[in-house]
């Protein structure tokens, strides 16, 4: 049974803006062709939301792989597999570019998606960059 709860939704459009990204990293592919590519028939995936999630991550590349690098010191971000690097761009998009999401759903989100597409240590460096993150935004307030 496919999950349509709006949470599920943004998982799907979180998939979708994932493989788009990946194409976009790797091979310079359009975004928007890809997700076109991406979206199987009776998707139910919020195609909007991915679209935006894909735009801001591209808009904010630069930005987004310096908080990467900030919060995963011990890897260069260009030693960072694609997957994960682009979980983790879209995640820190949502985190610090949007803020109708909470914050604690952001990383479970990208963790259940590192499960998905990530290697098998995948989902353990992105819970490990994340929690360093919100252990030190809750720090900090």
């Amino acid at each position: 049974m496919r999950e349509t709860s709006m949470s599920g939704l943004r998982r799907e459009a979180r998939g979708l803006a994932l493989q788009a990204l990946y194409e976009w990293d790797s091979v310079r592919h359009d975004p928007d062709q890809a997700i076109d590519r991406a979206i199987t028939e009776g998707t139910s995936a919020d195609v909007d939301y991915a679209r935006a999630i894909v735009q801001n991550v591209i808009n904010n590349t630069s930005n987004l792989d310096r908080t990467i690098y900030q919060f995963a010191q011990t890897w260069p971000v260009a030693q960072i597999a694609l997957v994960d690097k682009n979980i983790l761009r879209i995640a820190f998009s949502e985190l610090i570019l949007s803020d109708d999401i909470p914050h604690k759903v952001v990383a479970n989100e990208a963790v259940e998606i590192a499960k998905d597409y990530g290697g098998p240590n995948s989902s353990k460096f992105v819970n490990g960059v994340l929690g360093t993150y919100l252990d030190k935004e809750l720090a900090i307030k």
